[in-house]
């Protein structure tokens, strides 16, 4: 290597430094995310570095943090306990450094350091994993934590391309993807196959695909209508006049379903694809802000079915066949799509939620038409806001029986996922399933008839 070939090196690696560690302390002595620090720093360096540059001072702000556990063992410290974890400048920099040194020489893997050690996470997420996993389980889930997740797309169905189709197109970009064996929806692509640039590819621009967890597509599916036909009328229509009946005929021409928690619109934009044929899909939730993206990505898939965002409450005289709770939760079950978010978890929000999710599965079921579907879902593994809540929600509300998830996802998956044909709720676990930490629940309201007997 010539002389001025080594210091080009040396200036190209001291950039590189200089731009980690100033995120890195921003994210160790603020508690700031690390993907707003890590956009930030990118935009300050960005102009003077590489792609390659770029991505290496991704990684370094990311899995610093990420690792402080087990790094601060190396330094003869524990992790704060606080959340988030708060460090010196001088502590900051070396968790920087010893990060950097084990990724010359890994660290060992070392089976009698503490768990919240080993896997580099906060002591009470072992504490609240112990009180419904084995310790095996445990471990296999934790050991995900640290591994890049798979990028998961969903095939709008309404666009009628098979998988195969879309693994060739996406080839035609550099992208390498296979079916998706858990949802059997769409394609997943391995991290470890490189940047894919997903926005690039052609059946992207025609919304063809979604990113979308498979478990979460499992989820929307759950909210697949019953197979008998509900029998609809307007609430408030009491007029006699075949006129009128014509006119309520018509205005209920199309059976709807209800995206009670809306958000993105993921789930919305998932149920007018596989749905839109036959039924109008609402989307609704607390403010216009939280759907802010869902008119942009309903333009690009180039749907028709969804017909009506609303504002809530909606008036308990609108109802539907069926609707999709996906409450607000802790998110527990989506760690290891955002590592860092585990320093930044407050084990308060474990409880927190709770009431609000009882409050929105029983404001959602005031909607549900007899004989139609209702389904409750989180990205959480923390069962007082999985099973509880359905429990108690069961309990207060004898007219919703347990509909079995079979009847929505079919006996292949629920063969593949080790799902009893009698089962209606199921959570989904990372190291178990492939897919985030999820929760759903499915019921069906019975008819008029059924209570009549």
């Amino acid at each position: 290597m010539t002389s001025t070939t080594s210091e080009r090196t040396d200036l190209r690696d001291g950039l590189i430094q200089k731009a980690a560690k100033e995120g890195v302390r921003e994210v160790l002595c603020s508690g700031a995310a690390v993907n707003i620090v890590s956009r930030k720093i990118l935009r300050k360096y960005g102009r003077e570095a590489s792609d390659e540059e770029r991505k290496e001072i991704s990684k370094r702000i990311m899995e610093a943090p990420m690792l402080q556990a087990r790094l601060l063992h190396e330094m003869g410290q524990q992790a704060d306990d606080r959340v988030p974890p708060l460090y010196t400048p001088e502590i900051a920099d070396s968790i920087l450094d010893t990060y950097l040194e084990h990724r010359i020489n890994p660290l060992p893997d070392d089976p009698t350091l503490p768990l919240s050690v080993r896997y580099s996470v906060p002591r009470w997420l072992v504490e609240h994993l112990s009180t419904y996993m084995s310790t095996e389980s445990i471990e296999s889930y934790l050991s995900l934590l640290n591994k890049p997740a798979d990028v998961c797309l969903r095939i709008n169905k309404h666009k009628k391309q098979t998988t195969q189709q879309v693994i060739n197109e996406l080839s035609k970009t550099g992208i390498t993807a296979t079916p998706d064996e858990v949802s059997k929806l769409g394609v997943v692509i391995k991290r470890c196959s490189g940047k894919a640039n997903i926005k690039g590819s052609q059946v992207w621009r025609d919304g063809v695909v979604e990113v979308q967890d498979s478990g979460s597509q499992l989820l929307a599916l759950a909210a697949t209508p019953f197979t008998k036909k509900v029998k609809r009328k307007l609430p408030d229509s009491d007029s006699d006049t075949e006129a009128d009946k014509a006119d309520e005929t018509a205005t209920l021409s199309k059976p709807r379903i209800l995206d009670f928690c809306a958000g993105f619109g993921g789930k919305t934009i998932q149920l007018a694809s596989q749905h839109g044929s036959t039924h109008d899909v609402w989307a609704a939730d607390i403010s216009k802000s939280a759907m802010r993206e869902l008119p942009g990505r309903v333009s690009r898939c180039q749907l028709t079915s969804v017909v009506s965002q609303k504002i809530h409450p909606i008036p308990e005289s609108e109802l539907f066949e069926v609707v999709m709770v996906d409450a607000p939760c802790s998110g527990l079950g989506r760690l290891r799509r955002r590592p860092d978010n585990r320093w930044r978890f407050d084990p308060k929000w474990l409880q927190s939620y709770c009431p609000t999710q009882s409050q929105v599965l029983d404001s959602a079921s005031k909607h549900v038409l007899p004989g139609g579907v209702l389904v409750y879902a989180t990205c959480t593994l923390n069962p007082a806001e999985n099973h509880a809540i359905t429990s108690s929600f069961q309990s207060s509300n004898p007219s919703f029986i347990p509909d079995p998830l079979v009847n929505a996802w079919g006996s292949t998956r629920c063969d593949h996922l080790g799902v009893p044909e009698s089962e209606n709720e199921m959570t989904l676990y990372p190291n178990i399933h492939g897919t985030d930490g999820f929760y759903v629940c499915r019921w069906r309201k019975v008819t008029n008839e059924e209570n009549a007997t």
